[in-house]
């Protein structure tokens, strides 16, 4: 039996007679200090985001993250109203968890609530019992309010309200499949249980007359490499593959793109599931300029990763069927609608930070885009000023003297994230940036550790960077190899204990 008891995100405080709520939960950013009052003022619109971190705007500072510009950009809409936005995102919070907090924002009246939620169903470490799996996914059909039921099915844990993900990241870091994906009937029941959370906040959005808006969640898809792969094969066929597989590299290193395509679809061939074929498929198709292709392949690494910290096209799917069948909810398609933002239409560092967390341009496009839903369908019921505000009007609204290039916390957060998920060229790169940028002031004990995770990670990663080149030409020597693993070992030992996040 999965219980997360209640979720509280709030605490309430009487001022003058007046009832005021603030965050406190911790995982809920209670730093920012968000404070609102429990009835809505007169001529407000309030508008409430639920989700995970990518929504609640992490890393940034809280005047540049997503709900912020939303609440600028609609203030400009709306100006006879006094626009409110509340981010009650949560990091680390899945749609089960979204769909706790949705119960407790209902008393606040909000004129419409956003959810974008969807890449951390995989985070917390659970078991689901399938021996009657079958029978519970005809059952829920046709039951919106079926969450008890899918609590049935989970043994072996119990969840407070923290997210426990010591262990997922632990597997990240050694580069682990999770059972959750790799187990055919757990990722069935993730799914399912994904979209009845879905379900029971669209159903409870109905019941008291809320505005509902369901986002689809874009990713980095040309720049984030899958965590875990899998092969699945007996040694014959790993021998083929790996064949092929390093042919399709080093063609794709020549860039001999239509050779590396060659190559690397019969490298697909014989291991079909296997996440990290299809990511250098996509790079040798968009070497090709076939964009088309290249998001294709793109989008099967994402969905074949083992250890996914990334929205599956499932979920996505599923958002989008909910939507067509209930005029309760409005679909905002933002993994559609962030391409043409994208260079060649492929989302990648361009727009994100890491692997879902939008940099300041996704931020103000998913802003711009969310502005354009609001107000152009029956989310909200007051009549906006205008009918469309563009990109340049957006940014413009927003502008301000922050630059994310400049933020060190930021940029040593990403640098981070590439490290701990094995993005070794990523890392490589924003970590020889840091290293350039960092000024001498900065350079003291009290930062020492990042110092030496810095320049730890360039010298261990440009020798296996060095190291991978030279593989795809010659036969490397075992100690070679060896010695390359062993201090890739020993790196992650030393910055990436177990018990780090």
């Amino acid at each position: 039996m999965i219980d997360l008891g209640p979720i509280n995100l709030f605490s309430k405080q009487v001022i003058k007679g007046e009832t005021w709520y603030k965050i406190t939960n911790r995982n809920a950013y209670r730093d920012r200090n968000i404070v609102f009052r429990e009835n809505k003022e007169k001529d407000q619109i309030r508008i409430i985001c639920l989700g995970g971190s990518a929504s609640a705007g992490w890393p940034h500072p809280p005047d540049e993250i997503f709900s912020r510009y939303l609440e600028k950009s609609l203030q400009n809409l709306y100006p006879a109203k006094k626009v409110e936005v509340i981010n009650c995102s949560a990091h680390g919070f899945a749609s089960y968890r979204v769909r706790q907090v949705f119960e407790t924002i209902i008393p606040l009246q909000p004129d419409a609530v956003i959810i974008w939620c969807g890449n951390n169903e995989f985070l917390e470490r659970r078991n689901y019992n399938t021996s009657d799996l079958k029978n519970f996914l005809i059952s829920i059909r046709n039951n919106f309010r079926s969450l008890q039921i899918i609590h049935q099915l989970i043994s072996k844990n119990q969840f407070g309200d923290t997210p426990d993900v010591a262990e997922t990241f632990w597997k990240k870091v050694n580069e682990e499949a999770l059972e959750l994906r790799s187990d055919v009937q757990q990722f069935e029941m993730v799914k399912a249980h994904y979209r009845n959370s879905i379900e029971d906040i669209v159903e409870s959005a109905k019941e008291n007359n809320i505005g509902l808006m369901l986002m689809t969640v874009p990713v980095n898809l040309r720049d984030w490499e899958p965590n875990v792969s899998y092969l699945g094969l007996n040694s014959a066929d790993s021998l083929r593959w790996v064949k092929e597989f390093r042919q399709g590299k080093n063609e794709f290193l020549m860039k001999d793109y239509p050779r590396a395509v060659e190559s690397l679809l019969k490298a697909n061939t014989i291991a079909p599931l296997n996440a990290e074929t299809c990511y250098w498929i996509a790079k040798a198709y968009e070497g090709m300029e076939d964009s088309l292709k290249a998001l294709h392949y793109y989008n099967q690494a994402k969905d074949l990763d083992y250890n996914p910290f990334r929205t599956i096209t499932d979920f996505n799917n599923t958002l989008r069927t909910i939507t067509s069948n209930n005029s309760q909810a409005v679909l905002l398609d933002m993994e559609e609608l962030i391409r043409p933002y994208a260079h060649k239409g492929i989302p990648g560092f361009d727009l994100f930070l890491d692997y879902v967390h939008p940099t300041k341009t996704g931020n103000l496009a998913i802003t711009r885009e969310v502005a354009n839903k609001i107000i152009n369908s029956d989310l909200i019921s007051f009549p906006p000023d205008r009918q469309r505000i563009n990109f340049d009007e957006t940014r413009e609204i927003n502008k301000s003297d922050y630059s994310e290039d400049n933020d060190l916390y930021i940029q040593f957060t990403r640098f981070s994230l590439c490290c701990m998920t094995h993005q070794y060229y990523s890392a490589l790169s924003f970590g020889n940036i840091l290293k350039g940028s960092i000024p001498p002031e900065l350079t003291d004990s009290e930062n020492s550790q990042k110092i030496n995770l810095i320049n730890d990670a360039i010298e261990t990663f440009n020798q296996y960077v060095e190291f991978e080149i030279e593989s795809l030409t010659r036969d490397p020597l075992p100690e070679e190899e060896l010695n390359v693993m062993n201090n890739i070992k020993s790196f992650y030992q030393k910055h990436f204990p177990y018990g780090t996040f």
